[in-house]
């Protein structure tokens, strides 16, 4: 959607610095060819053109219900006239200010999403692309910046709701691939969320490092079944991590859960809330080591196993028999049933 608006108002920008259209009311037209392109729920307030450039101003994107789905404050474009002219779309720079992104899940289960215009046929799609093949320009973006960004996440079917502020991202790329972006938010409750990545966009292949502190785990407590009641907990975690295209190669982290308050009975991350418990009053802090790997629609990790390991590592000699078998069935659940 965004893309479609970006490359519509690149087009205009080349077209008015070749003075082909310098005569046309271009703020008018750009908005008519936004409408013809995502339909009216898509609407823009400004757009102004420069020699090196357009900005558009107040962004706006309704859902089906016409409630809000996204608000931009501007939206900058730098493209470059060069190097369309040796066959190539090179945008020097996209810029976002202050975006807002409000996700809402209803009642019935349902996310409220923007009501674009209906979608092309699949032979209406092989057309545009057997007539398109060859034809299209490569496409790169030297450099983007989204500033101020901030996520509203409303979730009607649990009763939760969740503000992510301060969201920023810088990043930079080159002909060859070679990419480095940087993310950050502020995370509710006091929480932050940091990204460090390099690699190729082309190939799809990064490493980098990510990094949550001072999560407040008891906002996302219902959305963990059979566990214990969580009433406060603090998380860090760090991970270095390698991506394939859509494939998480196995990755080291790293997690420290502190100032927990759970109830007695239940589990905590698939092992007996009492275990944590009492391993929280021995120690302090519990901090882990494990692995987080596969495709991200399918992510899988070994957390469950590193806990359980930590608590048999502190020894169970002090713990009554209840506890003992407690841990006893924890371990018993590590491994596969004999068939």
């Amino acid at each position: 959607m965004i893309k479609k608006i970006i490359i519509g108002i690149v087009i205009f920008v080349f077209l008015a610095i070749a003075g082909v259209v310098l005569f046309f009311p271009l703020d008018s037209v750009v908005k008519k060819a936004v409408n013809d392109a995502v339909g009216p729920a898509v609407t823009l307030k400004s757009v102004k053109f420069g020699w090196n450039g357009i900005v558009v101003a107040g962004i706006q994107v309704k859902t089906v219900h016409k409630t809000d789905f996204l608000k931009v404050e501007d939206l900058t474009v730098r493209p470059s006239l060069w190097d369309l002219l040796g066959g190539k779309l090179v945008i020097n720079m996209i810029q976002i200010n202050s975006p807002v992104v409000r996700l809402q899940r209803t009642k019935d289960g349902k996310f409220l999403m923007p009501d674009i215009k209906k979608k092309e046929s699949a032979k209406e799609k092989e057309m545009v692309k057997k007539q398109d093949a060859g034809k299209a320009l490569p496409v790169l973006v030297k450099k983007f910046e989204l500033n101020n960004g901030q996520i509203i996440f409303i979730d009607d079917v649990k009763g939760v709701a969740l503000n992510i502020t301060e969201l920023f991202v810088k990043a930079k790329s080159n002909e060859s691939g070679e990419t480095t972006a940087d993310v950050s938010a502020k995370l509710p409750s006091n929480g932050a969320f940091k990204v460090n990545s390099k690699g190729n966009i082309l190939t799809r292949k990064f490493n980098g490092n990510l990094s949550v502190n001072n999560l407040d785990i008891a906002l996302f407590k219902k959305y963990v079944e059979n566990t214990a009641d969580i009433n406060k907990g603090r998380v860090d975690f760090n991970s270095k991590f390698d991506i394939n295209n859509t494939y998480l190669n196995k990755t080291p982290s790293v997690i420290k859960i502190t100032d927990i308050d759970v109830k007695s009975k239940g589990s905590f991350m698939g092992v007996s809330a009492p275990l944590v418990l009492d391993l929280l009053k021995k120690k302090g802090s519990i901090d882990l080591q494990f692995n987080v790997w596969g495709e991200f629609n399918n992510l899988k990790h070994d957390l469950k196993e590193a806990l359980t390991k930590k608590i048999l590592e502190e020894g169970t000699k002090n713990l009554s028999p209840e506890k003992i078998e407690g841990t006893i069935k924890d371990i018993k659940g590590l491994f596969p049933k004999k068939k």
